[in-house]
Formats: C-alpha cells, structure tokens, sequence
C-alpha cells in the first residue's frame, strides 16, 4: 500500500518559472497601451480606463500586475509609476527603452515557440539575412541599441574611460563597430577636444549620423564605413573601445587585436566591455537565458570570462586589466589594454 510522505522539498522556483511568462505578455500589453505614459502622475484605475478607453475592471486587474512586478506603484487607491518605469518605459523619456523591448520580442517569438524541436532537432534554417552578424538584422538592432545606450549603457562607458589616467591628452578614439554612436557622443561630450571616429557597416553608421548630428557632435564625431573583421579602421588613435562586439561569428580575435594594436599610437589604450559567462556556461543566470534563444539557433553563445585578454597579449599589449563592472541592466567584463 502507498502511504503518502513529505519529501521536505518545496517547488516554489518551479512554480515562478511557469507563472513567469504571464510577466513578458502583462509588460507588452502596459506598453502597447501607454500605460506608462500616463502614471507620471498618480491615477484610479478609473481614470486610467477611461483615458485608454478600456474595460475597467480588466484595467484594475492590469494595473494590479503591474505592481505585482514592481512597475507600478499603488497608494490610497491610485496607481503611479516607479522611477524605473518613469525613465525607461514612459514613451516620451529619452530613456526609454520600449524600442528595444519591441524589437527582442519580435525576434525571440518565433524561437521561444520551438524551443523543444530546436532542442530536438537543432538549429532551424533560417535566410542568411535573419542572422544575428547578418547586414540586415545589425541595421534592424542599431535603433534599439540606441535606446539601451541613451538609458545609462554610454554614461556608464564614458565613466569608465573618463577615469583612464591618459583621458585628459587623448586626442582621437576610434569607437569599433560603434552602432549608433552614443557611446562616442558620451566619450567626446566629457572632454574637451577628443574626436572620434565611428567605425561600422554603411547602413549602420548612416544611422549613427542620424544621432550624432542629433546631440550636435558632428563637428567631433565622423563615421567611417567597413566589417572590422576584413577592414582597417584606420591609425593613430589614442583609445579603441569596442563594446558589446569582439565576439560574432567571424571575429578572429588573434588578427582583430592586432589590427586594434597597430591603429593605436604609442601609449594608446584599448578598452573592451562585452557580456560573458563563467566557465562551466551556467552563470550568470541573466547573460546565460538571454542568449539561449540565438544559441540554440546556431548563432554563437557568449564568450567565457577572460576571453580577450590572452589575445591581447600575444597581440603585443604590455598590459591588460579585466574586470567586472556593473552597468544598466548586468554586469560586463571590462579590459583594458595599454600599448
């Protein structure tokens, strides 16, 4: 006969994993909405309601989630942003990331529906141009990574050079694959004279002109187009920074680090900041689940910490210090390497 035991387990974690994905579908429906465009200030879901022309019951069990998520404050009856969602989901902040929500989302959907057959079959085929490094799909993300940069991604990286003991005579950067360009508008708008030059596919740095005319840098900031992977950026930079991009398909790091090495002047300064994970690929739990879609679609996995570093050597840099630095939404590695 059976008898029922208590294994003194509980599946709690289980539990909030399946429960998890309502979160994605409630935070899609708040943006396509605007819910967070009017929560600057405190409302009822009444008022709410009847500003979106909603059900208003449905927009009270809406809004309830959103606290739920910690997105939406509530008090005495009325509902208010947090200060993260004021800055990074309210559409008319120049912070806000929505873009960037929208443009994973549509990406992901399609592979977040097959995962058992990609676990059981492997990676789907897919047309040259929906490849993550492909031409298109680097034009189709530079808008979007715009936004992660604008909210905290280029403060954070010019804070991280603006501390370099050699920033104050440096007089030319070249920002590697660069994207949109803001993190070389940080870079030039905490120094007084630098220059940087953009350095990216044509139809990307044709939209990095687009910001760097809009913060007024274009008298510092010129773009160059090329694949860093084939190309020559060009010589006599004083700092390299190439972020969040030394490791798609088709980077040779051996010959990129030398080319990096050879564009820098004598006492020139890389500074690499890039996503990794431990060694054994299980951590951190963010960078590992947030690259398991493409990884499992045949388009590369980030690289194990301490990547960078023994290329750079034996590119010929006499010194490089990494670290872990915290940024806007994880924790990247950072090295810095010195000619």
């Amino acid at each position: 006969m059976e008898t029922i035991t208590d294994t003194g387990l509980n599946h709690r974690e289980i539990d909030r994993i399946i429960y998890s994905g309502v979160k994605p579908e409630l935070l899609r429906c708040a943006i396509q909405l605007k819910v967070f465009d009017l929560l600057d200030t405190p409302r009822t879901y009444k008022e709410v309601a009847a500003e979106l022309q909603t059900h208003p019951d449905n927009t009270r069990l809406m809004l309830k989630g959103l606290v739920a998520c910690g997105l939406v404050l509530y008090q005495d009856g009325t509902y208010e942003n947090t200060g993260e969602s004021r800055a990074f989901l309210n559409s008319k902040s120049q912070t806000c990331i929505t873009g960037w929500l929208d443009r994973a989302a549509r990406v992901l959907g399609p592979i977040l529906n097959n995962f058992e057959t990609l676990v059981r079959n492997g990676p789907m085929q897919h047309e040259p141009g929906a490849h993550m490094n492909s031409e298109a799909m680097c034009e189709f993300y530079t808008h979007a990574h715009a936004q992660t940069e604008l909210a905290g991604v280029a403060a954070k990286t010019a804070g991280i050079i603006r501390d370099l003991p050699e920033f104050p005579a440096m007089k030319k950067m070249l920002d590697l694959g660069g994207g949109p360009g803001l993190n070389s508008v940080a870079v030039v708008q905490a120094h007084d004279t630098l220059e940087s030059v953009v350095f990216d596919r044509k139809s990307v740095v044709a939209i990095a002109r687009e910001y760097i005319e809009r913060f007024g840098c274009s008298g510092r900031i010129t773009t160059r187009s090329g694949d860093y992977t084939k190309d020559d950026p060009g010589t006599e930079f004083d700092l390299v920074l190439a972020s969040d991009t030394l490791y798609y398909q088709g980077c040779d790091l051996d010959r990129i680090g030398s080319r990096i090495y050879n564009a820098l002047n004598p006492g020139g300064v890389l500074v690499g900041i890039h996503g990794v994970v431990t060694k054994d690929r299980t951590g951190p739990d963010d960078m590992v689940l947030s690259m398991l879609p493409d990884a499992l679609m045949g388009q590369g996995e980030l690289p194990c910490e301490g990547f960078l570093a023994p290329s750079l050597f034996r590119a010929g840099f006499r010194q490089v210090v990494t670290r872990k630095v915290p940024m806007v939404s994880n924790e990247m590695e950072v090295d810095i390497a010195r000619k």
